[in-house]
């Protein structure tokens, strides 16, 4: 690239660290009087109009400045952004494939192709032009970095390990592939090393809201709860417009009972749909009887199920609700009297029932909503039971949710379950909701022993509603089953895995929202041998 005239350095500096970006227009457009066709001057008006958003703007002067210098591949390669910023993919395209044939060591245009590639979805051939950005500077940090994000959409999350530390090798500062590669380990398990990690970017830049956070979360996985609140604390009053920070935060207050601060930042989770149930600002006034709400359910089966007992709440006030979830559970719904199934598709304004706790005000745990199993379904699982095998039955489940970063994901092995349980002195009854190929086999060696097959029962809620009032015990994961349960009146005995969802808390054999379960936890470096030993000793 030329060397920048002296007078147009200082403008350069300006309009790099985003001050003044009008004093600097004004400046150019001096310049420009004088000299017209001034292609620095240029390029400099355009990338001061593109810091202000005004693309339309700087791509009339990337084109000006392109047609003052022809030959320059920096010229094509910002012509290329502002008309990408507009939405202009083709003429885009064209101008960074102009700027790659200007300059054979030039490796922007190549990257931004790439990102180009990503914005459509097209991960593979994004690295193909990173590769290529590559070749032509190998030491490119941000190519390796968004060579990192497309591994990681690809599933590939090593790879973009490797990558996200040569990022972090060209470019020591490099903060977002820090926080990136500090998650990633964190997903992997490999907890110290994301802590160590994260703490050398805060060494550099303690001002990152998002390292802080990251950090938060990592400590919380560790086991180490007041740390990881001080660390999601340091994240907000940095950045206190900082949803995702505030949600991992409710986490914690949630699981360690402080139910005011914990409720308010539980609406800033991810799950919530605001265009349908908008963000709640303040909690409700006292709603006099008579008075209507319409509530949405949220989330899965299980959470629905669980925040039921927030709509019950309303009819303590004397507020009618109308309900409407999962089609699923309109038939069990309709047998409750404190609320009225309602849809969607009956308009009016809605409020999510995830909500319920804090525009309630909610500071205690109410009890779960009750639900009577239908008699038909009681006869015909008393049946299966009988012919399943002798009693006493005890229902498993060794996983739950989907397994994926950032998702609510639950599991023990199966082979460590069986040791705590092959002495069962009746029927194993196998509950778990679309098992594996090969995993009933697996069940069944690890026992020693046959497992009666009732997986099919969660499809059909009201025979799961039915087997949960009639087995004699139940012990797995937390899952839909389990609130169940809890609605049937029986009790559980619940393996919680580690960190602990809010609502088995951060401690302890028992939970106020589950007050008849008992709770076995697995420890914080993964392993279940007391939770086991606890759990065998439980059992008849």
């Amino acid at each position: 690239m030329v060397e920048l005239e002296p007078a147009l350095k200082a403008i350069a500096e300006q309009i790099e660290r985003g001050e003044d970006l009008d004093g600097a227009a004004r400046r150019l457009g001096e310049i420009l009087a004088a000299t017209p066709g001034n292609a620095q001057a240029l390029q400099l008006a355009g990338a001061a109009a593109f810091r202000r958003q005004d693309f339309a703007g700087a791509e009339e002067y990337f084109r000006r400045a392109a047609r003052a210098a022809p030959d320059d591949a920096g010229s094509a390669n910002n012509l290329g952004q502002a008309l990408r910023a507009q939405d202009k993919i083709s003429e885009a395209r064209a101008e960074f494939w102009r700027a790659m044939a200007l300059d054979n060591v030039f490796a922007e245009p190549a990257m931004n192709l790439g990102l180009m590639a990503a914005a459509d979805g097209h991960w593979a051939d994004a690295i193909e032009f990173y590769a290529r950005a590559l070749c032509r500077r190998i030491n490119f940090a941000e190519a390796h970095f968004n060579w990192a994000i497309a591994l990681e959409r690809l599933g590939e999350p090593e790879g973009a390990i490797g990558h996200y530390r040569r990022a972090i090798q060209f470019r020591p500062a490099y903060m977002q592939a820090i926080n990136n590669l500090g998650v990633l380990l964190d997903d992997a398990g490999r907890h110290q090393e994301a802590e160590a990690l994260f703490r050398e970017g805060l060494a550099q830049d303690d001002g990152v809201a998002e390292l802080w956070s990251s950090l938060g979360s990592n400590l919380r996985a560790q086991g180490q709860l007041d740390a990881a609140s001080e660390a999601h604390g340091r994240a907000l009053a940095l950045r206190p417009d900082f949803p995702k920070c505030r949600w991992n935060l409710a986490l914690l207050q949630l699981a360690e009972g402080e139910f005011g601060e914990g409720w308010a930042n539980y609406r800033y989770r991810p799950s919530a749909e605001r265009g349908a149930t908008p963000f709640p600002g303040v909690p409700w006034a006292d709603h006099q009887p008579g008075a209507a709400v319409n509530v949405r359910g949220e989330q899965g089966l299980g959470d629905e199920l669980y925040f039921l007992r927030f709509v019950r709440e309303l009819a303590v006030r004397g507020v009618k609700a109308r309900y409407a979830g999962d089609a699923r559970l309109r038939p069990l719904l309709r047998r409750l009297d404190f609320v009225e199934v309602a849809d969607l598709s009956d308009g009016g304004d809605w409020v999510s029932a995830a909500d319920l706790p804090y525009l309630l005000s909610a500071r205690s745990a109410p009890a779960s909503i009750r639900l009577d199993a239908e008699p038909a379904h009681l006869a015909r699982m008393r049946a299966r039971l009988a012919e399943a095998g002798p009693p006493p039955y005890l229902g498993i489940t060794y996983r739950a949710g989907i397994k994926q970063p950032g998702s609510l994901y639950k599991e023990i092995s199966i082979d460590a379950l069986a040791v705590a349980i092959r002495n069962y002195p009746g029927t194993i009854v196998n509950l778990q909701r679309a098992p594996g190929a090969g995993e009933g086999d697996a069940l069944r060696a690890a026992l020693g022993g046959e497992a009666a097959d009732f997986t099919a029962c969660n499809d059909d809620l009201e025979d799961m509603l039915a087997l949960m009032a009639l087995i004699d015990h139940l012990a797995g994961v937390s899952n839909t089953n389990m609130h169940l349960r809890a609605a049937a009146g029986r009790q559980a005995l619940v393996l919680v895995t580690h960190p602990a969802e809010y609502r088995w808390m951060a401690a302890g054999d028992s939970s106020p929202w589950f007050p008849d379960f008992r709770l076995f936890r697995q420890a914080a470096d993964g392993t279940w041998d007391a939770a086991l030993d606890n759990l065998r000793r439980e059992l008849p």
